[in-house]
């Protein structure tokens, strides 16, 4: 079964749309926007250009799994503590490269975390999506940044 759903976000509905967004990935829905509003490969290689180390090598997993990263795969791989601030670097990193006019108005974080619904308490990140095209723009970013 396919149901499109066509959104325009504000400013105001960003908390709204944070969550939609986290519960469609959590239900496996594949999450697309138009070209146009999204990550381009430039604006892909602008963020990755501001970023810490652990912070590239979030963005660069959920890119490589095509918009998904399991959580518990990465600390798995990289330690109990290697989510333990990335997104805060990546939303700090758009925010600047926004003020500094390398990305557009309107732009957030890439990715998002997805959490277990059925458990309302603190819990660990259960793992990351971004849309395909997301995913594509950043993977073909770090593609060419790896070249140089």
């Amino acid at each position: 079964m396919t149901i499109t759903i066509t959104l325009k976000f504000t400013e105001d509905d960003d908390e709204f749309g944070r969550r939609l967004m986290q519960l469609l990935g959590e239900h496996g829905a594949v999450l697309e926007h138009d070209e146009e509003e999204g990550w381009t490969i430039n604006h892909a290689k602008e963020l990755i250009h501001e970023l810490n180390s652990h912070a590239k090598l979030l963005l660069r997993a959920c890119a490589d799994g095509e918009g998904w990263v399991s959580g518990g795969e990465f600390r798995e791989q990289h330690g109990d503590r290697a989510l333990y601030g990335p997104t805060a670097a990546i939303t700090k990193a758009v925010k600047r490269c926004i003020r500094n006019g390398k990305l557009p108005e309107g732009f957030t974080s890439p990715i998002n975390p997805t959490y277990n619904p059925d458990n309302p308490s603190w819990q660990k990140t259960g793992g990351y999506t971004m849309t395909k095209s997301d995913a594509k723009a950043f993977a073909e970013a770090f593609a060419e940044l790896d070249g140089q």
